[in-house]
């Protein structure tokens, strides 16, 4: 997810990102059906103009959390001091 955030090779729009974290988590779903995930929000980075971009891939993947097999969690609070200042 975080590395996908860039405008290189691996870049792709909030909607990819958030589109190709939901298919890692049908992976392991469909290989490992007993499997728990824990699912980690992306964490926040020390550039700014980052932070709408993760917000709004945050959102869209927190609803993994409602499936019976996922557990979402975000833990960005603790990293960051505000948007763009990470500790």
């Amino acid at each position: 997810g975080t590395n996908n955030l860039y405008g290189n090779g691996n870049g792709g729009t909030d909607d990819e990102v958030a589109r190709g974290i939901v298919a890692v988590v049908d992976r392991i779903h469909a290989k490992l059906p007993q499997a728990h995930v824990l699912l980690l929000g992306l964490l926040p980075r020390q550039d700014g103009d980052f932070t709408p971009r993760i917000a709004a891939i945050n959102t869209r993947i927190q609803r993994l959390g409602e499936l019976s097999y996922v557990t979402y969690l975000d833990i960005s609070p603790r990293f960051e001091l505000s948007p763009g200042q990470v500790r």
